[in-house]
């Protein structure tokens, strides 16, 4: 059984999870960026969160637990209320003051008694009220988002939906987007991130990329800039799973984009000097 928190850090009113840009409150920091446990039946987990005043004078903080999903292709996430998650996961405090250049560290546990068995999402905000001395701090909230496998995994499919590689590359490397469909009911709580294995052939080069979070009934893509030293026609497959897509593609990378031409170039003059010599010997035998 495998169990993920996968913190990401300064999240507003959004999150786009996968080499995306995130909202940041400059006012409050959160650590780790990643926390990952096992969870069996009806188990529970303590874990924390760090909470940074990096301002100067004191600041008060409130804290409390929303689920969220994922709303389209390009990975934005909506957060709702969900007084489920909220009784499952406790918080140490609902309010605190942290004092000026310090860090809270906030306890939560997780029940897994009180949570749905599978996949869960849930988000756990720190909302920045007012500064006790001097100005009032804008109030912005900033979330860790928790993934949590619970008890039994949810049955993780995906399909790949297109391989998106120039038939011609000529350049440092290999460059390409692979897309990658959850095909899970799209009302369902499914997420997961999926691995792609890149294979070219011939001579077995083999690379696994770990893909973004991908939720059910969404399509995502993973970026990948691969297999450089390289010159000739090759077949580049990419598979998760029971699903696969090829493709030939033509491939000058590396040092061969000096290599290449020169050689070509030495072949063409030593072919053009070999039928001219022919031609000259075919003309001297006809007089």
């Amino acid at each position: 059984m495998k169990y993920w928190i996968a913190v990401f850090i300064s999240v507003t009113l959004f999150t786009l999870i996968g080499g995306s840009s995130v909202f940041a409150d400059t006012s409050l920091q959160l650590q780790p960026l990643e926390y990952r446990e096992s969870l069996k039946k009806g188990e529970s987990k303590k874990g924390f969160i760090d909470v940074t005043n990096p301002l100067s004078v004191p600041t008060d903080v409130s804290f409390h637990v929303q689920g969220f999903r994922q709303i389209n292709d390009k990975g934005e996430l909506t957060f709702y209320t969900d007084p489920q998650l909220s009784s499952a996961i406790q918080l140490d405090y609902n309010d605190a003051q942290i004092p000026a250049k310090k860090t809270l560290r906030l306890y939560f546990v997780i029940d897994g008694s009180k949570l749905p068995t599978g996949d869960v999402f849930a988000a756990i905000f720190a909302k920045n009220t007012v500064a006790v001395i001097g100005d009032a701090v804008p109030s912005v909230q900033i979330g860790t988002l928790l993934l949590i496998t619970n008890e039994t995994p949810a049955l993780h499919q995906a399909t790949i939906t297109h391989v998106d590689v120039p038939w011609l590359t000529i350049g440092e490397s290999v460059k390409g987007k692979i897309g990658i469909k959850n095909i899970a009911p799209r009302d369902s709580s499914n997420g997961f991130f999926p691995k792609v294995v890149l294979d070219v052939w011939p001579l077995g080069a083999t690379r696994t990329f770990t893909g973004p979070l991908i939720y059910s009934g969404n399509t995502r893509e993973v970026v990948f800039s691969e297999f450089n030293n390289r010159f000739g026609i090759y077949r580049l497959s990419a598979t998760h799973g029971d699903s696969h897509s090829s493709h030939w593609i033509i491939v000058i990378t590396g040092v061969w984009r000096w290599i290449a031409p020169t050689t070509l170039g030495v072949l063409i003059i030593t072919s053009l000097l070999l039928m001219r010599r022919r031609h000259r010997r075919t003309a001297n035998k006809s007089r």
